[in-house]
């Protein structure tokens, strides 16, 4: 393989050493990170859903104990 190729995005021309030109990496790199905000938001509320369902359960079972 050469130490320069052409970018493997199609229609780009640019010569790069890596697989992709830096444009294209910054591109893939910032559509990473939006993938990765999107599929934290939808686990937050479920997440803290469930947090506050133990957190009431261990409550209601704690009270239980301390009363006779």
């Amino acid at each position: 393989m050469p130490l320069v190729h052409a970018c493997r995005e199609p229609g780009c021309g640019t010569l790069t050493m890596g697989e992709r030109c830096l444009e294209h990496e910054l591109l893939d790199r910032g559509r990473g990170r939006t993938r990765l905000r999107t599929a934290a938001g939808r686990f937050r509320g479920p997440a803290l859903a469930l947090a506050l369902a133990a957190a009431a359960a261990l409550m209601g079972r704690a009270s239980g104990r301390l009363l006779p």
